[in-house]
């Protein structure tokens, strides 16, 4: 079958739409193959969870390229919605947060181990010496545990809001473990990812300005739903920027990260 046009790009795959309400996300070569064999077990397992996702119908091959097959989900991104209407701003903090709540009270059964990822990544972070990363990894070890559903990059550009309601995208990270670390995965993301470098400026500062608004509503809110504590949250924030380090940051963002981890291991001295 032909694709049809393309609706997304990112740095391992391209996303097309495919037949009627479904869309392909195409990798751009085969070297991507032990990813998309990853994903494509991990979506089918948070399917058979019944969470807030994408049905995954199967994997195509298009020209000599492969792609895993999924629903199509019509609706803005929260972000979008955000930059619409950003009057709504409360309102869908509060949305997103309840929806991470929920999230993070079913079972994770089946998915890869919270930890085991944190520490994979931890222990390949180029920025930091071998000392830093046995420190880190540590401190790891000594979090609390749990068996809880955990999207692992949990921010409004991967909640869709459809007609029928808030959908779940891009479940590449997902692991069974403490919702706590997953919501704290969330402010981080908030507060240091970098914006892309080609926005436009004030475009960058009404973003950035409406994205610590919504981080701080939807921390009151999720700590509401959830009885999460702000200390729960704090102490993960050290394995979960150490962690981030692996994942191609650079400039302001990889400079804050790294102080984030550096200050904290101070502390803990």
């Amino acid at each position: 079958m032909a694709l049809g046009p393309r609706i997304g790009q990112g740095k391992t795959a391209e996303v097309f739409i495919w037949e009627q309400n479904k869309i392909i996300k195409l990798f751009r070569s085969r070297s991507f193959d032990p990813l998309l064999e990853a994903e494509w077990k991990l979506s089918r397992t948070v399917r058979e969870l019944q969470l807030a996702v994408p049905d995954v119908y199967g994997i195509e091959t298009v020209d000599g390229k492969r792609g895993i097959v999924y629903e199509r989900v019509d609706g803005p991104t929260l972000t979008l919605r955000l930059t619409q209407k950003p009057w709504q701003l409360k309102g869908l903090a509060r949305q997103m947060a309840s929806l991470h709540a929920v999230l993070g009270r079913q079972s994770g059964e089946g998915l890869p181990p919270q930890k085991e990822l944190l520490e994979y990544n931890i222990s390949h972070a180029p920025q930091l010496s071998q000392e830093e990363k046995d420190a880190v990894i540590r401190y790891l070890r000594g979090l609390p545990d749990g068996k809880q559903a955990c999207h692992g990059d949990f921010h409004p550009d991967n909640i869709l809001l459809s007609p029928q309601g808030p959908v779940v995208i891009d479940w590449t990270t997902g692991s069974c473990g403490q919702p706590a670390a997953d919501a704290a995965r969330t402010e981080l993301i908030l507060n240091y990812a970098a914006l892309p470098p080609a926005m436009p400026k004030p475009v960058r500062t009404v973003l950035t300005l409406l994205r610590k608004a919504l981080l701080r509503e939807y921390l009151k809110s999720y700590m509401a739903h959830s009885g999460c504590t702000r200390e729960e949250l704090r102490q993960w924030m050290l394995p979960l920027a150490a962690a981030r380090l692996i994942e191609g940051v650079s400039g302001e963002e990889e400079r804050q990260l790294l102080r984030l981890v550096r200050e904290q291991l101070a502390e803990r001295k």
